[in-house]
């Protein structure tokens, strides 16, 4: 069996790390909106603004 060149296996740790590094950031940007949007929805007087 061949080995992958090397370009390839660096695209791949690449792809993994930036998916490491930005589900985080992502989920917390979601959580975030949909958790203004819920406030909002549910009665908005101790809410953050939605404009930053």
């Amino acid at each position: 069996m061949k080995e992958k060149p090397w370009y390839q296996r660096l695209a791949v740790y690449m792809g993994i790390s930036a998916a490491v590094v930005f589900t985080p950031i992502i989920l917390m940007l979601l959580i975030s909106i949909f958790g203004n949007l819920a406030c909002w929805a549910f009665g908005g007087a101790m809410c953050p603004p939605l404009h930053h």
